[in-house]
């Protein structure tokens, strides 16, 4: 286990431990008892899940002399505000994924540090969720120019550095409030 919490990949301990096999009251694992899940035990066909899957993304919490970065997204169902992110590529470290994501949005360059928390939402159609993991951001370099996003599909469409009492002012989801909330100072 790392300092900051998390696995390192390459220790075959952690990559093993609990993988396909169910854990003892202490925490261990047996290699004898296989675990049994039916996922999906109405379909007929193997592999076949009827379950609605949430994105995954990462997200940056970035505070610069008292104030913390939103951008501003105009959406079908109306605008929302939240902090700079999106997803990771396949087999991408998520935080080289937030670095591009920043600074794709943002054209700020950023040194990503700790995870602060993770939270959960669903898009107002109901049928995409997505479960986001927010780091703690400093800038390191760059101007805000949400112009120069590559990605002509966001609909972002302003920034704004908002000191922590301000955030009560724009519309966001209400998990990504209370996170703020918590981490703001």
């Amino acid at each position: 286990m790392r300092e900051d919490g998390f696995r390192d990949s390459g220790d075959p301990e952690s990559d093993r431990r609990g993988v396909g096999n169910p854990a003892t009251a202490d925490g261990s694992t047996t290699a004898d008892d296989p675990i049994d899940v039916d996922v999906d035990a109405d379909s007929d066909a193997p592999g076949t899940d009827d379950h609605v899957h949430a994105d995954a993304s990462v997200r940056g919490l970035i505070e610069t002399d008292g104030t913390y970065l939103l951008l501003k997204h105009d959406m079908p169902s109306g605008p929302i505000w939240g902090v700079p992110g999106g997803r990771a590529r396949i087999g991408e470290d998520p935080r080289d994924a937030l670095v591009r994501e920043v600074y794709e949005e943002t054209r700020l360059e950023v040194d990503v540090g700790d995870p602060l928390e993770a939270f959960a939402y669903t898009w107002a159609d109901g049928k995409q969720g997505t479960v986001s993991v927010v780091f703690e951001c400093a800038v390191v370099g760059g101007t805000v120019d949400i112009e120069a996003n590559p990605n002509d599909d966001e609909p972002i469409s302003e920034y704004a550095w908002l000191e922590s009492t301000a955030l009560d002012e724009v519309p966001m989801e209400s998990e990504l409030r209370r996170l703020l909330e918590r981490h703001a100072n």
